[in-house]
């Protein structure tokens, strides 16, 4: 967003986010996306992010709407096998684990309620989902008693939209007109 700012941009289209190991045992997170700026009078308060492509942006604009930004919504929940689990789990059967399928249910679902008050945030009651990731792993258990505790992590990654306040969608120039943001 500073960088977008610095070149007078209005918003940041096409965010990959890129994590990778970092010196001393930290985490490295990356954002790279291309900044864009309107060619007419009507700008957005603050500069907006999105992980969606040049092309979607322009699909997005010509429907009515504007994205906000990037938003995230994220659970990690822990659920301690009990006697029925450890037993469901041990099954020669294929048979569904009903404490480990509510686990799943309940982390997907919180998930989903970070996501939209990440958006409220902006303003955005409608999110443009690019991933809705799920994992699931068991871990020794850590209260000290025997047994594993089953966590299940969700992340739910997407741009909010807003729709545009000013005009409708036959205001936007067709073709849509490319700019460079630099004085070169």
């Amino acid at each position: 967003v500073q960088e977008c700012q610095g070149l007078r941009g209005d918003g940041v289209v096409g965010v990959r986010l890129t994590m990778g190991p970092f010196i001393g045992g930290g985490i490295e997170v990356q954002a790279i996306g291309t900044a864009v700026r309107a060619d007419a009078d009507v700008r957005p308060p603050w500069p907006f992010t999105s992980d969606i492509s040049g092309q979607d942006f322009a699909k997005l604009l010509l429907a009515g709407w504007l994205p906000a930004a990037l938003v995230m919504g994220t659970a990690v929940l822990i659920r301690h096998d009990d006697y029925t689990t450890a037993w469901q789990s041990g099954s020669w059967n294929n048979t569904e684990i009903p404490g480990i399928t509510q686990l799943v249910t309940d982390a997907r679902e919180r998930a989903r309620t970070t996501l939209r008050r990440d958006a409220a945030r902006f303003g955005a009651n409608h999110v443009v989902l690019r991933d809705l990731g799920m994992w699931v792993f068991h871990q020794q258990c850590r209260s000290g008693r025997e047994g594993h505790d089953h966590v299940a992590e969700s992340l739910a990654l997407g741009t909010a939209i807003v729709p545009l306040q000013h005009g409708h969608a036959r205001d936007v120039p067709r073709p849509l007109p490319m700019l460079r943001l630099n004085a070169k």
